[in-house]
This record gives C-alpha cells, sequence and structure tokens, in this order.
C-alpha cells in the first residue's frame, strides 16, 4: 500500500509541475521558439550503428580431429543383444561439414541383406572444453553423447542418453586409439543407471 501510495504521488507532482511549466509558457525555446544562448541548437545525433555480426570460427581441435578420421575406416566386431551376439563388419568415413563447424561421421554394415546405418555430428566447445556428439539411425533411434577428449594415453569416454523405439537408456562408449591408423570402441548400456551391459566392441582400421 505505501509502494501504490509513493507511484500515486510521484504521478500527481509530475502533472502538476507540467501544468505549471505549460502554463508559464516554458522557458527557453520551448517557450517561444528561440534558440539557447551561444547559436543554433545542436542537430540530433544519429545513434551509431550496431557492429556487424561475425559468424563464429570453428575451433582448431575439430579441424584436428577431423584430419585424424579423413578416410574410410573398415571395422569388424560384435553386437551384443539380449540372448545373443552378432559378428559385423562395417565402414566409417569422416569429413567436415556445415562450414567446418561440424565432423560429420558416416557408419554402414556391410555384408548385410538389410544394413545397418547411422548418421552422426561432432563438434567441440571451446567455452566448456567437451566434445558433443549426436547420431541418427535407420531404426529410428538418437543418442547423444559427451567427452572431456582423449587422456594421455588416447582413450576418450563418451557418456549420454539414447532413445527410440520405445526405450531409453544411458550410454557410455570408451574409444582407444591404437595408432593413426587404428581405433578401437568398447559400448555398454543401461536401461536402469546402475546396471550396465556390454553392447558392442569394434577394430577400425584404415
Amino acid at each position: 500500500m505505501r509502494t501504490m501510495r509513493t507511484i500515486f504521488a510521484t504521478c500527481l507532482f509530475l502533472g502538476m509541475t507540467t501544468g505549471v511549466a505549460l502554463a508559464g509558457g516554458g522557458s527557453g525555446a520551448a517557450a517561444g521558439g528561440a534558440a539557447p544562448a551561444g547559436g543554433a541548437a545542436p542537430a540530433d545525433k544519429k545513434p551509431a550503428p550496431p557492429p556487424a555480426m561475425e559468424m563464429p570460427k570453428p575451433a582448431p581441435e575439430v579441424d584436428a580431429m577431423a584430419k585424424a578420421m579423413a578416410g574410410t575406416w573398415k571395422c569388424t566386431g560384435k553386437v551384443h543383444m539380449p540372448g545373443s551376439t552378432m559378428d559385423v563388419t562395417a565402414n566409417v568415413t569422416g569429413k567436415l561439414d556445415l562450414d567446418k563447424m561440424w565432423i560429420h561421421e558416416t557408419m554402414t554394415q556391410t555384408k548385410a541383406k538389410q544394413p545397418y546405418k547411422f548418421e552422426a555430428y561432432m563438434t567441440f566447445d571451446a567455452a566448456s572444453k567437451k566434445w558433443s556428439r549426436i547420431s541418427v539411425d535407420n531404426m529410428g533411434m538418437w543418442e547423444k553423447t559427451s567427452s572431456d577428449g582423449p587422456d594421455a594415453s588416447g582413450v576418450s569416454t563418451w557418456t549420454g542418453d539414447s532413445g527410440g523405439m520405445g526405450m531409453s537408456a544411458k550410454t557410455k562408449t570408451v574409444h582407444t586409439k591404437v595408432g593413426d591408423k587404428e581405433f578401437k570402441l568398447e559400448g555398454t548400456m543401461s536401461m536402469d543407471g546402475k546396471t550396465w551391459n556390454p553392447s558392442f566392441e569394434m577394430d577400425c582400421k584404415k
């Protein structure tokens, strides 16, 4: 209530003072249209134009990773499903995409009548110092993971979530660099975030 009184009193005061000024004819240029002492009234200054927007530049880590992933990698391994394990072979390629902001990764299963495929995009956020990766596949599944990048021994751990086909799960993938022309992948999955089961392992060579 005190606040409302204060606002009302302020409005009343401003109204009274405005009325007095109008009744008295104002002063200076407002009263008679005369220019202020010392010469003509200064012209209105136009506001400075806003600076031109610059597109963000890719982090150098993205370019370095793209060069390491370039080319075609031939992968062999196993996919684990409840009650069974399947041998798989696949080709994986990587290249820069979207104005070099992302690494576009493509995987296609070979030697299969209905090959499994996925498309993935990976980038590095210089502010958070983290890698992010988003993938979608031809089964309607998706996965979103992040990583701090490789440690001193060349091992990267990616953690995140996956979903689709009425399911959701926590995922973890360990990427181990064996050399410039070989890396290994080991994936695990958890439906409740507590019990983890192997989902796949792959050995990829170029």
